[in-house]
């Protein structure tokens, strides 16, 4: 019993001691790179104290990069578990409202627009096209991101395309829409920014931690040593 109670001890002591210091690493960082003169560029990590990271790799023009994971400490070392993210976009279409009608040769739209913040846009273009993607019309979305109601009634209208400065183009096959009366909201994604796919465990040993930042040596190839400055 007593061997049991030591055993306990001992778990509990080193449970809190990773947690204490995974409250120590906890924080933003910024990789130093002595070839990169510009501010606003850049690897960027984000070690949150929940045991999760963000890593935003920013891009010249505002492109941006972004990868997460979960994080822990063994002893000395830290260990980067990267996972996909390929769920973390937002769905292109959700449909408030999708009716079925007595008739397939027609379909009605009610169409609302956001932002990737999520906001409701003006001055999008809306552009109907046929099977040869050829513009046969165009609209443009209001102070409340809406378009005049669509009232289709023949096939020659096979896409709706919409475009928006610094959102990336997003097409809609009206072979989903015809037969069904609908409302439906449109939600836009930022062209600057990226989600990776990317999924692995990396492993560095800590050389150094204190309040300026980090300093790791990548286990894989010991000669890397990489600078983490401690931005908040």
């Amino acid at each position: 019993m007593q061997l049991f109670k030591h055993a306990i001890f001992i778990t509990l002591t080193f449970f809190c001691f990773s947690l204490i210091e995974a409250q120590e690493i906890s924080g933003e960082y910024k990789l130093f790179d002595s070839k990169i003169i510009a501010s606003d560029i850049g690897v960027v990590y984000n070690f949150n104290e929940n045991g999760t990271f963000t890593n935003i790799t920013h891009e010249h023009l505002g492109e941006k990069t972004i990868s997460r994971g979960d994080y822990y400490i063994n002893n000395d070392s830290l260990i980067l578990n990267y996972k996909k993210l390929e769920g973390e976009n937002k769905k292109s279409l959700e449909f408030i409202k999708k009716k079925k009608l007595d008739s397939q040769d027609r379909f009605f739209a009610d169409l609302q627009i956001f932002n990737s913040k999520n906001f409701p846009q003006s001055g999008v273009n809306m552009l109907l096209q046929n099977k040869n993607k050829k513009n046969v019309m165009a609209f443009s979305s209001d102070e409340n991101g809406k378009f005049p109601a669509l009232v289709i009634t023949d096939n020659y209208i096979q896409y709706l395309t919409f475009s928006f400065i610094a959102h990336r183009a997003l097409t809609i096959n009206t072979d989903t829409l015809f037969g069904y009366d609908t409302a439906i909201k449109v939600n836009l994604e930022d062209s600057a920014e990226t989600y990776s796919n990317h999924e692995g465990t990396y492993a560095f040993i800590i050389k150094n931690l204190n309040s300026e930042g980090l300093e790791l040596l990548a286990l894989k190839n010991q000669k890397e040593t990489i600078k983490l400055k401690r931005i908040n």
